[in-house]
C-alpha cells in the first residue's frame, strides 16, 4: 500500500523510508495537505506508490519546505511522479467576498492574511517549477470550483505553461457526506475543480451531482473535514495514477476519448465513466482483480437519494 512520507525522521525511520522508496515505482507529493488526507492513507490501488505529505509542519512557505519537495523529487528512482497541489483556498472563498463587503477592519485584515499566505505559497511553487518539469512530473491543482484563485493571471499562466486542463466533479458523487450534527450522513455537494496534465485523472474525476434531495451545508468544521477527501476520491486518484504509470500518455489519451464517447453526468453515467479507465490497465501488474475492484469504486460511491425518504429521509451510500 502507499506509505505516507514523514518529516524529520530518525535514522532508523529514514532507512526504512529509503527502502520503501526503492520498492515504489510511483511518487505522489501532496503539497499543502493535512496529516489525515486519504490520498496518503493507503487507499486501494496505492500499492507501489510512495506518498510524501508536505503539511504545515514542513511549511512550504519556507526554504526548508521547498527543500523537502526537491529532495522527494531527487530521491525517487522512477519516472512516474504526481504533484498534487491543494493550497489553502480560504482567501479565495466566495464567503470571503461576503465578509469583505461587510467592511469590518478585523475581517478585512484576516482575509488579507489569507491572500498573503497564498501568494507566498504560489511564489515558492514557481521557484520549484523547473525542478518539477525536469523530472517530467505530472501536476494536479485542486480547489473548489468557485475559488477566485482560478481567475488570477499568474495562476492561469502557470496552468498554460504546464498544459493543465480542467475537470469538474462534485463531492456527493464520490460519497462526501456531513460528519457532524443533525445532518450527519447527508450528502455534501462541494463542487470541486482539478486542473491537471494527467489525462487519466480527468477520466475518473468527472462525476457530478445526481441527488434528488437537499444537501448538507459545507461550512465550519464540515469544510475542514472535506479537505481530507473521501475513500472514493482517493481510490480514483490512485487508480488513475497507476493507469498512467502502466500505460503512459498514449493509453491515457485512449481513456479520454472513450470517456468522452460514453457521456452522461453523475449517477449511472458517472459509473460508466469511472469504469472506462479499464483499457488503461491492461498492463497493470495487479491484473484482472484490480479491474473488478475499479467497477466497485463507482458503485460504492453512488448516493441514492430516491430511496432516502424510506429510511428516515437521510441519504446513505448504497452498498
Amino acid at each position: 500500500m502507499a506509505p505516507p512520507g514523514t518529516s524529520s525522521p530518525t535514522p532508523g525511520a529514514a532507512a526504512e523510508g529509503e527502502s520503501l522508496r526503492r520498492r515504489c515505482d510511483r511518487l505522489l507529493i501532496e503539497l499543502c495537505c493535512g496529516p489525515n488526507s486519504k490520498l496518503g492513507s493507503q487507499p486501494r490501488f496505492s500499492e507501489g506508490c510512495f506518498v510524501d505529505r508536505i503539511t504545515i509542519r514542513e511549511d512550504f512557505t519556507t526554504a526548508r519546505g521547498m527543500r523537502f519537495v526537491r529532495r522527494g523529487l531527487n530521491q525517487h528512482y522512477g519516472k512516474n511522479i504526481l504533484i498534487w497541489i491543494s493550497f489553502p483556498c480560504t482567501g479565495g472563498s466566495s464567503w470571503q467576498r461576503v465578509n469583505i463587503a461587510k467592511g469590518k477592519p478585523e475581517t478585512i485584515e484576516r482575509v488579507e492574511a489569507h491572500w498573503k499566505l497564498f501568494r507566498k505559497l504560489w511564489e515558492n511553487l514557481e521557484k520549484i517549477e523547473k525542478d518539477i518539469q525536469s523530472r517530467g512530473a505530472r501536476i494536479a491543482i485542486e480547489w473548489p470550483r468557485s475559488c477566485s484563485y482560478w481567475n488570477l493571471g499568474y495562476v492561469r499562466d502557470f496552468c498554460a505553461r504546464n498544459s493543465l486542463e480542467t475537470t469538474f466533479f462534485d463531492g456527493c458523487a464520490y460519497g462526501l457526506v456531513a460528519q457532524y450534527g443533525r445532518e450527519a450522513g447527508t450528502p455534501i455537494r462541494k463542487p470541486w475543480r482539478v486542473d491537471t496534465n494527467m489525462e487519466a485523472l480527468r477520466g475518473v474525476l468527472n462525476r457530478t451531482c445526481s441527488c434528488t434531495k437537499p444537501h448538507a451545508t459545507c461550512q465550519g468544521r464540515e469544510t475542514s473535514a472535506t479537505e481530507n477527501y473521501t475513500d472514493a476520491i482517493a481510490e480514483a486518484v490512485h487508480y488513475a495514477f497507476a493507469a498512467y504509470a502502466a500505460g503512459g500518455q498514449q493509453q491515457s489519451l485512449e481513456l479520454r476519448n472513450q470517456a468522452a464517447a460514453i457521456g452522461g453526468r453523475g449517477g449511472d453515467g458517472g459509473s460508466e465513466r469511472l469504469s472506462s479507465i479499464q483499457p488503461c490497465m491492461n498492463s497493470f501488474a495487479a491484473g484482472p482483480s484490480v479491474l473488478s475492484d475499479a467497477q466497485r469504486i463507482a458503485r460504492n460511491a453512488k448516493t441514492s437519494c430516491a430511496s432516502a425518504s424510506k429510511r428516515g429521509k437521510r441519504c446513505r451510500r448504497r452498498r
